[in-house]
């Protein structure tokens, strides 16, 4: 049996299923609901990136479900105008499929021009989610979902906590932890991932953070809450 996961800032725990599913202690997997607005936006997502998203998991040795699971949350509502959702800059400056930031992007090694190229910002935001998981969150999906919604202020790869923040007591807005947890479970339902597509051994779950997108968009938030 799985452990449950120790949530270093007190709040609900999880626990990351040899599947690749994740489990909120007392609730199950869940999910997006198939036939949601949102599981349409991920699905046309994965449509529209598939080859894109496949290359870059498999360059970074990460789950093919987690640059989906963050392409969706950040720019999935754009997902129906490919060009669009390719391109987005938000208010905070961040750009393209996984909402990447100027500064950011060249410590990935693209220029603040190449983040409107989709092969190179989501390979980057891959990179990214993989220089997390080698950080100071715990490789576990929360907390790197969190620290991927913080921004810089998150520190060094790392974690802020806030007690009543939301049911994870972590710094995110908009319960940011809990939409990568429920796409990323509905991508690998989705896909019906097999072991060799899971990437890690085929057991782990990740986000990303510090810099790259903020999961700005009101009109994908209301759908959220």
């Amino acid at each position: 049996m799985v452990a449950w996961a120790v949530n270093k800032c007190g709040g609900r725990r999880w626990r990351q299923l040899p599947s690749g599913l994740i489990e909120v202690e007392g609730e199950g997997t869940p999910m997006v609901k198939p036939g949601s607005d949102r599981y349409n936006d991920m699905e046309q997502t994965w449509k529209n990136w598939a080859p894109l998203l496949r290359a870059a998991a498999a360059r970074h040795d990460l789950p093919v479900a987690w640059p989906l699971a963050i392409a969706s949350v950040e720019t999935g509502f754009m997902s129906h105008n490919p060009k669009l959702q390719a391109t987005i800059v938000s208010p905070a400056g961040a750009q393209g499929v996984m909402q990447i930031m100027p500064g950011t992007a060249i410590g990935l090694g693209i220029t603040p021009e190449q983040r409107a190229d989709p092969a190179k910002n989501i390979d980057a935001g891959t990179k990214y989610l993989k220089q997390l998981y080698d950080g100071r969150t715990g490789h576990q999906l929360p907390t790197i979902g969190s620290a991927y919604n913080a921004g810089p202020g998150s520190g060094a790869l790392g974690v802020r906590c806030q007690v009543g923040r939301n049911e994870w007591s972590m710094v995110a807005d908009h319960n940011y932890p809990r939409q990568i947890i429920e796409y990323n479970n509905a991508a690998i339902t989705y896909l019906g991932l097999g072991q060799a597509e899971r990437g890690l051994g085929g057991y782990a779950l990740a986000g990303a953070a510090l810099g790259i997108g903020l999961g700005w968009a009101t009109r994908y938030l209301a759908r959220a809450s």
